[in-house]
């Protein structure tokens, strides 16, 4: 049976941590009153009264000693041990909105220690504690919907006074545009009216966040009382848990009607009333214990191990049958797979990143801009990659089977999944990941542009993503370029290789993705002016001269290029590891909570950060192994890259997760996350906010 300790550890808000029950302390201070239970099993304490009286009062000398005549409620319980417990409900007229506050008032001659006390006291601080994140998350909460409900009768008004509607005559047109040069166009209006739903769509989630929050501190503070009672043999937990059930975070239900009010609204102005909709938005299935869908990822996997088995043993063998007849028609076969293979891999990666951040509660979904209701979970993603993978495998397989069995050289199989492959990408039916199919094109083009386009978060995290698939971008020029030079029907190895200006292309291809990174922090740093942006840019500056180089430095083998090479990416390595490690994941904050971290930590144990950082430094430095020339017969050159590349993603996916989390924490200390979607562009453009 799973600890409650760990239960309230995995499903709670991670930036709500600090808010919930401190059980864990609560178990340590019942751990020394267990301690003092045992040793002064045999010995009872004797005071006199007056010592007693003057006892008490200074255990528990407080602010609320002051106002004990005001008037309050009060819960209290004799036992037969002589331990009179009474605990106090008053209303702290200090602040501006009075709070219920509790104190536990412990009388009689059985008490065993202060520990017992300190743990009250401890249990009562809790409560407040809990009792006033309630409220104030709440009212925040009221305050966010009657934000969204007057952005909606705004977007309402100025839907119905658009100065081209239809059937408007010119004259009204004229007038419109004179009086109201604010007014919004439709697709701002459209946009506006996405981004409403985007908000309503996390204000229900945060209100269900909420509720949960309630749950289980209120299972805690039943657990740790009958641990209580247990230890002491006292029944003391129904007289405090009676007290936490009147208590505003469990007794109040504006948040159940504020979730009422939100289903209504979403309904009613999303998705005409259909109920079964707007739950599909509010409330997305989970769809990743589907039994059907589990299956069918079992067949795909199944049939990638067995195909890739084949592949690596066709491969091989006419790998070497090909080379003792010279040619090299092999070397293409492989080009495609590792390219592919990379790229797949990378999918792979991606979704262990998702299924991790599901896990440790990180919003990944509101930081890369999903769309509400179709955010693609974990074993979505992994069902896609397992089925391309076997496709890829399968169209590889027949392509050696193929040549290996006529003396035909044609690349058809080949050719057909390559095209299959990108019909799958821009298909617009509602499969195989559509939304996620579709940002990715929609980020791409943002890319590609830069700097025509303004930065996401989510453009500049898939560009660094293209930055670990360099590999991948030259392998695409080779083929490319084994296409146009027909050298598979001719077997013209050198084709490609003494052609000028598929060298010059490869260069470029080498530094594009740097290139856009590049781009995007300058096109930052001219929206923002923050001169981060510029040191950024500087990274991906060193960053591509070294890529350069290096490919310089592969082609030609001087002397003169090996040295330009390493003094290159030593710098650029030094200063990504910097930026890695400082700036991207927040961490080696000497005079953190947590020594050489930050103060916030997504994971329980700190060691996994240290080990990460290492890793990240390791494979940093892969590029050093591409410094030695091995001999030819010994080592394949092709493999060793696709290898070096393979790591080089694993890397990426490490980068991932600590990149998001440190997002995440973020956008928590300088406001809650959701706080970015709330404000649609039709606040922006009349300045209501």
């Amino acid at each position: 049976m799973v600890k409650f300790e760990k239960v309230l550890e995995r499903e709670s808000v991670l930036e709500w941590q600090e808010a919930y029950v401190n059980y864990k302390q609560l178990k340590q201070d019942l751990k020394l009153v267990r301690e003092s239970f045992e040793d002064r099993q045999n010995t009872k304490p004797v005071l006199h009264p007056k010592i007693f009286q003057e006892h008490l009062l200074r255990s528990f000398a407080s602010p609320l000693v002051d106002f004990r005549k005001l008037k309050h409620t009060r819960w209290s319980l004799w036992s037969q041990g002589g331990i009179n417990m009474i605990i106090h409900q008053r209303r702290s007229d200090k602040f501006v909105d009075a709070e219920d506050v509790f104190e536990t008032e412990i009388l009689g001659t059985d008490f065993r220690s202060d520990v017992q006390k300190s743990f009250f006291e401890r249990l009562d601080m809790e409560l407040n504690k809990v009792n006033k994140f309630y409220r104030f998350k709440e009212q925040e909460y009221l305050n966010w919907e009657s934000q969204l409900q007057r952005q909606i009768n705004l977007l309402n008004d100025k839907r119905r006074g658009l100065p081209y509607a239809q059937g408007a005559s010119a004259e009204n047109q004229s007038s419109n545009f004179e009086q109201g040069r604010d007014m919004m166009g439709k697709s701002e209006i459209h946009q506006s009216w996405k981004l409403l739903r985007g908000s309503f769509t996390e204000l229900y989630r945060y209100l269900k966040l909420l509720k949960d929050y309630c749950a289980l501190n209120l299972v805690a503070f039943g657990k740790i009382l009958k641990k209580h009672d247990k230890i002491t043999g006292q029944n003391v937990s129904e007289v405090y848990l009676r007290a936490v059930e009147c208590s505003y975070f469990v007794s109040s239900d504006k948040v159940i009607k504020l979730m009422e009010r939100v289903e209504s609204s979403f309904s009613k102005h999303f998705t005409k009333g259909n109920l079964r909709e707007a739950f599909a938005y509010l409330k997305p299935t989970c769809q990743n214990k589907n039994v059907r869908r589990m299956y069918i990822l079992g067949i795909f996997s199944g049939s990638s191990v067995s195909l890739l088995t084949i592949f690596v043993f066709l491969s091989t063998t006419l790998r070497k049958k090909n080379l003792s007849e010279g040619s090299s028609y092999p070397q293409f076969d492989f080009l495609i797979f590792s390219t592919l293979a990379l790229l797949f891999l990378h999918l792979y990666i991606y979704g262990f990143n998702v299924f991790i951040w599901q896990r440790v509660h990180i919003n990944y979904a509101v930081i890369l801009k999903f769309t509400p209701g179709k955010r693609v979970g974990f074993c979505d993603i992994l069902l896609l990659s397992t089925a391309l993978t076997t496709i890829m495998l399968g169209g590889m397989v027949m392509q050696l089977v193929f040549n290996s069995s006529t003396a035909n050289t044609s690349c058809l199989p080949l050719t057909l999944m390559l095209v299959l492959f990108c019909l799958l990408l821009i298909l617009p039916l509602d499969i195989c990941c559509k939304s996620m199919r579709f940002a990715f094109l929609r980020h791409l083009w943002h890319i590609i542009c830069s700097p025509l386009y303004q930065v996401a978060f989510a453009d500049f995290f898939l560009a660094d993503q293209l930055t670990s698939q360099i590999t991948a971008f030259q392998n695409f020029a080779w083929i490319l370029c084994y296409y146009i030079c027909r050298h598979l029907k001719f077997k013209n190895s050198l084709a490609c290789k003494e052609n000028l200006i598929f060298e010059n292309f490869l260069y470029f291809v080498s530094v594009l993705p740097y290139w856009w990174r590049l781009m995007q922090c300058l096109r930052s740093w001219m929206d923002i002016g923050d001169p981060l942006h510029l040191m950024n840019a500087g990274k991906y500056l060193s960053a591509l001269v070294a890529v350069v180089t290096k490919v310089s430095y592969k082609h030609y083998a001087s002397r003169q290029w090996l040295i330009i090479f390493i003094i290159s990416s030593t710098f650029a390595t030094c200063y990504q590891l910097y930026w890695d490690i400082v700036v991207d994941w927040g961490l080696m904050r000497q005079k953190s909570k947590n020594p050489w971290l930050r103060d916030s930590l997504a994971l329980r144990h700190r060691f996994i950060y240290f080990i990460a950082m290492g890793i990240n430094a390791v494979l940093r430095l892969a590029w050093l192994f591409s410094i030695l020339r091995l001999q030819e017969n010994l080592i394949d050159h092709d493999l060793i890259d696709f290898l070096f590349a393979s790591l080089e993603v694993f890397r990426r996916g490490l980068w991932n997760f600590f990149r998001l989390e440190h997002e995440h924490l973020k956008n928590t200390v300088k406001c809650s996350p959701t706080k970015q979607t709330i404000t649609p562009l039709t606040e922006i453009k009349t300045g209501i906010m």
